[in-house]
């Protein structure tokens, strides 16, 4: 089960951005992948991380700004 929901942020962002990608290609809308930048689709991931680490809101922030 660790293993699994430590993936889940890289999951939830491919989901989205080829998710709407592919949404946009099959709308034949121009540039489908450019419709949605990386970084819009890579905020829910983010926060997604967030409350999946364990630990106070400080100790999540130092983490997630060391890297």
């Amino acid at each position: 089960m660790g293993i699994f929901t430590s993936f889940l942020p890289i999951i939830l962002f491919i989901i989205i951005y080829v998710g709407s990608g592919l949404y946009f290609l099959a709308k034949s809308i121009p540039n489908a992948f450019g419709q949605i930048s990386p970084v819009i689709a890579i905020i829910p991931s983010i926060i997604l991380g967030w409350l999946l680490n364990k630990g106070s809101s400080n100790d999540r922030m130092d983490l997630f700004l060391k890297g």
